[in-house]
């Protein structure tokens, strides 16, 4: 409104302000009036104008304002968007991180469990193969001169034949087909290798019907007993050897895989073919006869050491807990000797109080008084006094 009125001013001023000519007073009014009114036409025009313009411009202020005004809350709120989208974002890595975290722990504890399974299984597998490993092994007992049957399918069999006087024969076999085997002693066997004597002057000959080919395990064991004088007198039974027959010799090198077993007291051969014969030894320089004869003895003389000294033990013993007793008795014997003298001393000191203490009471007034002490624990009831006479007083 201040805009239009002074435009309208401006324009009005400028009109009134134009020239005017010098005729006549009628013809001047009239081009006054016609100047006039074409001023006014023009004022208004121009008035009109710059009202529009005006507004326009003002307008558009408003509008560029308005304008200006939404960009900034859109701004505003495209940034708060923003912040949110973010946020959104930041809160959504962060699940996958909890995620990834979550999966990755189960990913360990199946990990473990699978672990622990697969312990499980491989514990049950080592039973299973011990189960198997039992299942698969038999001994069965065997006798000389009768052919025994060993099993096929890859069973290991183990025959145990009747005891000697130095140990017992066994004979191990696996294979995958089974066959029999028949052993015989020999009571007249060959010579033994050089360095070696036999440690049971009989041999053992071991036939297979199958024959030897494809077996899986062949062994020919001898389990000593160490309570035979001669096994004793071998010594040290890890240096026997079980020999194979050669010949008219018997040999101890390589004749197969000879092992010692401490457990069982077992020398154990293994040999590429059970088919032949076999004999045990030990080293000839333990003497065996010599020793298997002076073994008894021995015991004997060591029983008998022992014997002797468990008895002079026990008169040690004995001879002490009698020295005991009797010391004992004579402690027992002196203690009422030794409380009765204090008891003999103390009567004795009353006694001599008591004759002091009459004598006191009762001086003697003549010659030849007598005077009776009393006794302690005497029965007379009182001490008496007596006088005699002179003799001459009494003749008178």
């Amino acid at each position: 409104m201040r805009f239009s009125t002074v435009v309208m001013g401006t324009l009005l001023s400028g009109a009134l302000a134009l020239p005017t000519t010098t005729p006549n007073s009628f013809e001047r009014r009239e081009i006054a009036e016609r100047d006039l009114s074409a001023s006014l036409t023009a004022v208004l025009e121009q008035a009109l104008s710059l009202l529009k313009g005006g507004g326009a411009a003002a307008n558009e202020g408003a509008v560029q304002e308005g304008g200006d005004a939404a960009g900034a809350e859109e701004a505003k709120k495209k940034q708060e968007a923003a912040l949110l989208a973010e946020e959104a974002k930041k809160k959504e890595e962060a699940a996958l991180l909890a995620e990834e975290a979550k999966k990755k722990e189960e990913a360990a504890l199946l990990a473990e469990e699978a672990k622990k399974k697969e312990e499980a299984a491989a514990g049950e597998g080592a039973a299973a193969e011990g189960e198997v490993a039992v299942e698969n092994e038999v001994e069965i007992e065997g006798a000389f001169d009768v052919a025994v049957a060993l099993n096929g399918d890859d069973i290991k069999t183990d025959v145990v034949f009747t005891a000697e006087a130095t140990g017992k024969l066994e004979v191990e076999f696996q294979a995958a087909t089974g066959t029999d085997v028949t052993v015989t002693q020999n009571e007249t066997p060959g010579t033994a290798p050089a360095g070696f004597k036999f440690l049971d002057p009989k041999s053992y000959k071991v036939v297979l019907t199958e024959g030897a080919q494809g077996i899986t395990l062949q062994k020919i064991d001898y389990i000593l007993d160490i309570t035979n004088a001669e096994v004793i007198a071998a010594g040290d039974l890890s240096l026997g050897r079980i020999g194979k027959l050669e010949g008219e010799a018997f040999v101890v090198e390589n004749v197969g895989e000879l092992e010692f077993e401490v457990e069982e007291n077992e020398l154990s051969l293994t040999v590429a073919d059970l088919n032949g014969e076999f004999a045990v030894f030990v080293p000839d320089e333990f003497r065996i006869e010599e020793a298997a004869v002076a073994a008894p003895a021995e015991g004997v003389k060591l029983a008998e050491e022992a014997k002797l000294a468990e008895e002079a033990k026990l008169a040690e013993e004995a001879k002490a807990e009698h020295a005991k007793v009797a010391e004992e008795a004579k402690a027992e014997h002196a203690k009422p000797a030794k409380e009765a003298k204090p008891a003999e001393e103390a009567k004795v000191a009353e006694e001599a109080k008591v004759a002091e203490e009459a004598k006191a009471a009762h001086p003697a007034k003549a010659e030849g008084a007598v005077v009776e002490t009393p006794v302690a624990n005497a029965t007379a009831p009182a001490v008496e006094v007596k006088k005699e006479a002179p003799k001459a007083a009494h003749m008178a």
